[in-house]
C-alpha cells in the first residue's frame, strides 16, 4: 500500500503544471518584420522613388511624431514602414520633395499572436482616397 501511495504522489508531483509551463517560451522565436510597403508609380507604371523623388530618406510626420523612411536597399522604388512606427487612423504627411507632400492615413489592427505581433491594414488613405493593396501589405500610390 505504501508503494502504491508513493507512486501516486510522484505521478501527481510530475503532472502538476506551473504557470511557466502554460505560457509560450518566446526566447527562441524569431518574429517576422511587422511592416507594410509603399511604392510610387506614374500612370504608365514607372517607379518614381529613386527617379523623380530622389532622397536618402523621406520624412513621414504627424502632429506628434516624425520618422524618416529610407528606400529599401536593392529595391529603391519601395519604402518599408513598420506598423509600430505609426498610429492607426491618424493623418501623416509624407514629404517627397521640398515642394511636394502627400497625406497618408493608415487604418490597421495589431494583435499579439503567441510571441509575435501581427498587424493588418484595413484601409490606407492616400490624399483622402482609399487605396487597395496590390498584394498583402504592399501598396502602389499613383501620381500623375
Amino acid at each position: 500500500m505504501k508503494k502504491a501511495l508513493l507512486v501516486i504522489i510522484i505521478a501527481l508531483f510530475f503532472s502538476c503544471e506551473g504557470e511557466e509551463d502554460r505560457s509560450p517560451d518566446c526566447s527562441a522565436v524569431l518574429c517576422p518584420a511587422d511592416q507594410f510597403y509603399l511604392t510610387y508609380r506614374n500612370t504608365a507604371g514607372d517607379t518614381l522613388i529613386g527617379t523623380t523623388y530622389v532622397r536618402d530618406s523621406f520624412k513621414l510626420s504627424s502632429p506628434s511624431r516624425v520618422i524618416y523612411i529610407k528606400p529599401i536597399p536593392g529595391n529603391e522604388g519601395n519604402l518599408a514602414i513598420f506598423y509600430h512606427q505609426v498610429e492607426t487612423n491618424l493623418d501623416y504627411t509624407l514629404e517627397l520633395s521640398t515642394t511636394e507632400t502627400d497625406t497618408l492615413n493608415f487604418n490597421f489592427l495589431t494583435i499579439l499572436s503567441y510571441c509575435c505581433f501581427d498587424s493588418s491594414m484595413s484601409e490606407l488613405l492616400f490624399n483622402d482616397t482609399s487605396i487597395p493593396a496590390e498584394s498583402e501589405d504592399f501598396y502602389v500610390l499613383t501620381k500623375e
